[in-house]
């Protein structure tokens, strides 16, 4: 073999490997399940990466008990219930559920921060969850624009695969 081949093997290997992981990202958008999720806007812009709509999740916080045990930058699952045309969450667990009822899917999150106070009362905590859909990007024209349309709540269509890696397709008022 010689060294031109041996250089074209190379960089056909590492263009595999480049391909692999972004189609691996990209077909959640292809084979993931389509729900939808109650959101209010937070913050539209960020000098360094652009304009963005910061989402806020009705999924975002939620009351756990006190007696369950869950730490900062932990990975969790949370289950969603459809209700309606929404889905909401039901439980949240520390590994992935095995089995789900025909309205129910779940989201794979981690603890951004624990409260340890709640609006349940004395025996609850609020878990603040970051799912990784929390911006949605889009073009500098449109930002303030869909930031003021989403003021008094709006949804995010969301798109699950089946190991509950989520990506964000769309908002709309």
């Amino acid at each position: 073999m010689n060294n031109k081949t041996k250089m074209l093997i190379i960089i056909g290997f590492w263009l595999f490997l480049a391909l692999f992981a972004v189609m691996q990202n990209e077909k959640i958008f292809f084979a993931g399940d389509e729900i939808l999720l109650k959101v209010q806007p937070v913050d539209p812009r960020d000098f360094l990466r652009g304009q963005y709509v910061q989402l806020k999740y009705d999924i975002g916080t939620i009351p756990v008990k006190k007696s369950e045990h869950f730490a900062h930058k932990e990975t969790i699952y949370v289950t969603l219930k459809k209700e309606g045309k929404f889905y909401s969450a039901k439980k949240i667990s520390k590994n992935a559920p095995k089995i789900l009822g025909a309205e129910e899917k779940y989201i794979k999150g981690k603890i951004d921060f624990i409260l340890y106070s709640s609006r349940y009362g004395k025996d609850y905590n609020d878990i603040r969850i970051v799912y990784g859909i929390e911006n949605f990007f889009t073009k500098e024209s449109e930002a303030k624009a869909i930031e003021k349309s989403l003021a008094a709540g709006g949804i995010a269509k969301i798109k699950l695969d089946k190991k509950g890696r989520a990506k964000i397709i769309g908002v709309e008022q």
